[in-house]
């Protein structure tokens, strides 16, 4: 249900906007694989700063409270799309998120 919330959400908006609201997940996702690759720790400032930045970008299409988010964060590594595209992007991408 709020896969399909957050997808109904997303093609209301305009295209520039969802343009814009596409760019931002790439440069989290581009931000936390040099993190990644630096031997950063997911507690580290570095990557609990882009988490908030990822926070605030879940949030345009979607109002998740605490347990929600960090049940999405438990979807990424399980979720069969969700760990294909994260593993895509770098294969420890779905278990650091």
């Amino acid at each position: 249900a709020m896969i399909r919330a957050s997808k109904a959400n997303l093609q209301a908006l305009p295209p520039a906007r969802l343009l814009e609201f596409k760019a931002e997940i790439d440069a989290i996702h581009a931000d936390l694989i040099t993190l990644i690759e630096a031997g950063a720790t997911p507690s580290s400032n570095a990557v609990q700063a882009l988490i908030g930045r990822h926070h605030d970008w879940v949030c345009r299409s979607w109002q998740p409270d605490a347990a929600a988010y960090a049940a999405l964060g438990g979807m990424y590594a399980t979720h069969t799309d969700f760990r294909s595209m994260n593993d895509a992007l770098h294969p420890r991408m779905a278990a650091f998120m």
